[in-house]
């Protein structure tokens, strides 16, 4: 065998130096390739997990129970208080409407009850409806019945449709719990005004479907919020009445029932809880939980109105916490912006809107004579 030369060893050692770099060249490159694929994923996979909320089976479960137990109110007509007259009071079975900016016979400091379908906002002075107490009305194809008890300062929207049949429903000039007793015309069933139940006849037991969104709010903050609103008009026949029971000097004589502190009122299974309008106003944002259920008690600045919505989102199974930023409603667990009537306006959740329960506005004394166990919120 013949030995290579100095100048052909060289030459070899060279290709073999060069050979080496290459090599360790190409390793370093997979193993970074391989390391970035690897550490991409388990990025992710800590982004996904901070924004996943576990929720507990047991917290779950009683979110997703329903509101009310099956059982109602036990009622008993010896607590009728006076004796049946029909004739007493007159409601409304076509209202009139005028456009919030063609209105000018009402103060700016009016208290009206605000409600609305949609965008279809109306407003029910009640210089008018503490006479009439109840308005049949409808909202497009929406049958709807608007009720005011002036003792208990309450107004309530339901939807009059029972068993298919949509009632009609006068005021049967008695009260309960000094709240107001209605009566349908189409089989003289009995109900409570306060909770929608029915105390006697062919419909006892029953209870009418709340519809959310009834508030009580001044004309001037009705009309800046629903500027395309609607306003309900007087009837020329019952003027003297309207004078006689003229709110003000209503409220001075009926001070002496109890608490008239203002509250919105809920019930979840059994368990009722109590928020006072001023405490809502002065706090803008409550999150609370009643009985299973996670709240959110807003006061939207726009019209004043108290509202309740839930905090808890069934189809992604989260349970939202609230918080103000500046004049931004904003949840924490996703950032998404919200407005003051439930709805994602910005944000991941864009487009999702909160459930509202059901809930009243009303006295506190009044709101206690329905529900005596009642808790009160404490800020």
């Amino acid at each position: 065998m013949t030995l290579p030369n100095r100048k052909e060893s060289l030459v070899i050692l060279g290709l073999g130096i060069v050979i080496a770099l290459a090599g360790a060249a190409t390793f370093y490159f997979i193993s970074a390739n391989n390391k970035n694929e690897t550490a991409e994923p388990t990025q992710e996979i800590v982004e996904e997990s901070e924004q996943t909320q576990t929720i507990p089976k047991g917290v779950l479960a009683a979110e997703s129970l329903s509101q009310y137990l099956k059982k109602s109110n036990k009622y008993s007509l010896d607590n009728i208080q006076g004796t049946p007259d029909k004739s007493m009071f007159a409601d409304i079975e076509n209202p009139k409407f005028k456009l919030v900016s063609k209105e000018n016979n009402l103060d700016e400091s009016a208290t009206v009850a605000s409600f609305h379908v949609g965008d279809d906002f109306r407003a029910y002075p009640l210089k008018y409806i503490l006479y009439h107490h109840l308005v049949n009305d409808k909202f497009k194809d929406q049958q709807v019945l608007i009720s005011y008890c002036g003792i208990c300062n309450s107004a309530a929207a339901y939807s009059p449709i029972v068993g298919g049949k949509t009632l009609t429903f006068g005021v049967l000039g008695v009260l309960y719990n000094n709240n107001l007793v209605m009566y349908d015309k189409e089989t003289d069933s009995w109900w409570i005004q306060a909770t929608g139940e029915a105390i006697s006849g062919k419909y006892k037991d029953k209870k009418l479907s709340l519809l959310p969104g009834m508030e009580l709010v001044t004309f001037s903050s009705f009309k800046k919020a629903h500027p395309k609103g609607e306003v309900l008009q007087p009837i020329a026949q019952y003027a003297s009445f309207y004078e006689q029971f003229d709110p003000d000097q209503f409220y001075e004589e009926e001070d002496n029932l109890g608490s008239q502190d203002q509250v919105v009122g809920i019930e979840v299974r059994g368990e009722a809880k109590a928020f006072k309008t001023q405490d809502v106003k002065k706090k803008k944002i409550i999150n609370d939980t009643l009985n299973g259920w996670s709240l959110l008690v807003v006061s939207d600045p726009a019209d004043g109105g108290v509202r309740i919505f839930r905090r808890f989102l069934s189809k992604d199974e989260l349970i939202l916490d609230f918080e103000l930023k500046g004049d931004k409603l904003v949840d924490k667990q996703t950032g998404s912006t919200w407005n003051f009537s439930g709805e994602a306006t910005e944000g991941k959740l864009k487009g999702t809107k909160l459930e509202q329960p059901d809930y009243l506005e009303l006295y506190l004394f009044a709101w206690k004579g329905f529900f005596q166990n009642t808790k009160i919120f404490k800020p």
